[in-house]
């Protein structure tokens, strides 16, 4: 079963266990509709070998009193044991056949005996004639009911199958695509909430389910790869707009304390400690040759040399 149902098309594995639930479904139509063909003439052929035991009673009777429609109860004998149903019914079955054979053997054998009126001759051996018959009425009987038990079985043993394949069809859908797509559709659900790092299986009975699953991981992936270098850049935004703020905010701080009073040393001292704390650095020096004025700041034992030119 595993192999002839392995990794395939999700299609075709269910196409195969339908086709064979059909084929099944098939053979107990056929074994149903071959039976019922059969079994057309089984009931005719019952009542025809039935009626042949009260017809040669009738025989034996007529020529005990000499009735003048002996020849005509010997030509409806005949015809009945001649009948249609009684040979088809005859021909299905080797033991039925020669069942059929010994009672028309036995029947030319007494009919000179009717004919010739011998009645003492044949009311001794119409018993053993009608036992005959007995027995082809019941071999007739039970080729018959052989027939019902024939298809009885067939019909349960077709059963069983469909009801395995049924059951393994359904255990199929549910391990094969069922449980898959469940898994797939909450990595999805995974996705959408901003989780890119899923982890789900890619190895499956079906072809379908492998080609979505690798499908789905490859999305994830390069949706986290966009986020992740959309998330870079927005830092990378975020930095030079801080750095921008900060220079703001430290050119309007420098105006306030150089533009908006006399300048003096203090003044200088104070731009200085302002614009260490804006490029975070320790010490600060400046020297304004042609006013003849330098002024120092330091926060702490840091040597300041080459000066820096500033403009």
């Amino acid at each position: 079963m595993k192999l002839y149902f392995g990794k395939r098309s999700i299609a075709t594995a269910v196409i195969r266990l339908l086709s064979l639930m059909m084929v099944f479904f098939a053979l107990v139509a056929m074994g149903s509709l071959t039976t019922l063909i059969n079994s057309l003439n089984d009931a005719e052929a019952i009542n025809i070998a039935g009626s042949l035991r009260m017809q040669s009673y009738r025989m034996a009777h007529a020529l005990n009193i000499n009735d003048q429609a002996l020849e005509d109860k010997i030509a409806r004998f005949e015809s009945s044991l001649n009948s249609s149903a009684l040979q088809k019914v005859a021909k299905q079955d080797n033991e039925m056949n020669q069942r059929y054979l010994k009672v028309k053997q036995r029947w030319q054998q007494l009919k000179p005996y009717v004919v010739n009126h011998d009645t003492v001759y044949f009311d001794h051996h119409v018993v053993g004639f009608v036992d005959l018959i007995d027995q082809f009425v019941a071999e007739t009987q039970y080729n018959s009911e052989g027939k019902v038990f024939s298809l009885t079985y067939l019909q349960i043993f077709a059963f069983v199958i469909i009801t395995l394949i049924a059951i393994y069809t359904l255990w199929y859908i549910q391990r094969n695509i069922s449980k898959p797509i469940y898994r797939l559709v909450e990595a999805v659900r995974q996705v959408q909430s901003g989780d890119f790092k899923i982890s789900i299986p890619t190895r499956y009975a079906s072809i379908e389910m492998e080609t979505l699953a690798r499908g789905i991981i490859s999305m994830s992936q390069d949706l986290d790869s966009s986020y992740q270098t959309l998330e870079n850049q927005v830092k990378e935004k975020t930095k030079e707009l801080r750095r921008a703020n900060q220079d703001l905010n430290f050119l309007y701080n420098l105006e306030q304390i150089l533009f908006n009073s006399t300048l003096n040393q203090q003044h200088f001292k104070q731009s200085l400690q302002l614009l260490c704390e804006t490029l975070s650095i320790r010490g600060a020096k400046l020297q304004l040759n042609k006013l003849g004025m330098e002024v120092n700041y330091q926060a702490g034992e840091v040597e300041l040399s080459p000066p820096l030119p500033w403009s």
